[in-house]
């Protein structure tokens, strides 16, 4: 009887080693997994800051030509280095300038009377330009085709004047700020599909009164596809997105714009995954700039920074990304350790 109280009492000895091992080690396991998490998301955290730093400068650097462009050309009319009237002059200093900035598509001016002239990119690479004339009667609007070097090889009288700058939004626009604008984004046909542009207006004057507006498109589809070169964790996700939940630039959004649909509008934010939606929703709820949620019971980061240089746009730089991007490995193995511990006891 002694005997099996000795063996009942090394067992009971060594069942508590064992329960004190272990423990020990689920403590220490959790302990460090708790600091590595807390390393793990001041990573990501970073890496996300990182990614929205590099889409803004991205974005100022693509239309930071068209805006500088449009203020140079000012200048030049107010202080008559560039006389519009010369109709041929201009329409050809609008195609240089066309060429020297990338993503533009077209650069153009119209003054308060209704003359307008246009250089426009087209499809196979070369430039054309269109030119209304009202100074002469009657008013004439003429297009001439060039070649790749940019010499006119044909002319196009058009039978009636469909065109009156002065009632564009970017005209207006210009006109009712008194300063350089950016235009809302929209949508502008070429090439069989729909491009995603924006406009660049600046008001002249002369003697206090408004003279006329240059305006620049720009393209802003190279944006998109910077985002779809962003890595944010194995599968995280950039974009940027309005106030209205219009987006602005995505890694899809060339697929989403040529659906088929010619609808002139912006997609929406709900037509790209879920997940990504949900961030949207929740930080239009809450208004925190970074913050966890849960979609299709999964957790995900996300982040919200709004982009300086274009506060009155309401553009912000979201990034989306599952936590398990960046602690999957770690809760498995954490998960591993529970079983085999639970195996041993």
């Amino acid at each position: 009887m002694l005997k099996d109280f000795k063996i009942s009492l090394k067992f009971s000895v060594l069942g508590l080693f064992l329960t004190l091992f272990i423990a020990t080690i689920l403590t220490i396991v959790l302990i460090t997994s708790l600091r590595f998490y807390e390393s793990q998301m001041v990573l990501s955290k970073q890496q996300m800051s990182i990614v929205s730093n590099d889409v803004g400068r991205e974005l100022r650097s693509l239309l930071h030509p068209a805006e500088q462009s449009a203020n140079l050309i000012v200048k030049l009319v107010e202080r008559k280095t560039l006389n519009v009237e010369d109709e041929t002059q201009t329409a050809d200093f609008s195609m240089q300038l066309l060429k020297s900035i990338p993503n533009a598509s077209m650069v153009y001016w119209g003054d308060k009377v209704g003359n307008f002239i246009i250089s426009r990119r087209e499809v196979d690479g070369t430039i054309s330009s269109e030119i209304i004339d009202h100074s002469v009667t009657p008013a004439t609007d003429t297009i001439y085709n060039r070649d790749i070097t940019g010499n006119v090889i044909s002319t196009h009288p058009q039978e009636k004047i469909t065109y009156d700058p002065r009632v564009r939004p970017w005209y207006l626009a210009a006109e009712n700020k008194k300063e350089f604008t950016w235009s809302d984004p929209y949508l502008f046909y070429s090439g069989g599909g729909n491009t995603l542009g924006i406009t660049a207006a600046a008001p002249v004057y002369r003697e206090n009164k408004l003279f006329g507006v240059v305006g620049i498109d720009m393209r802003l589809q190279s944006l998109s596809d910077f985002l779809s070169t962003q890595k944010i964790g194995n599968s995280g996700i950039a974009y940027i997105v309005d106030g209205n939940g219009e987006l602005i630039a995505h890694p899809s959004l060339k697929k989403i714009n040529n659906n088929g649909q010619h609808e002139s509008r912006l997609a929406k934010i709900n037509e790209i995954n879920s997940w990504a939606s949900k961030a949207y929703d929740e930080f239009k709820k809450f208004g925190v700039n970074k913050f966890h949620y849960t979609e299709s019971g999964q957790q995900f980061l996300a982040s919200f920074e709004k982009i300086h240089g274009f506060e009155d746009k309401n553009w912000y730089i979201a990034i989306a990304v599952p936590e398990n991007d960046f602690v999957g490995e770690l809760k498995r193995a954490n998960m591993m350790t529970i079983k085999i511990c639970a195996l041993i006891l």
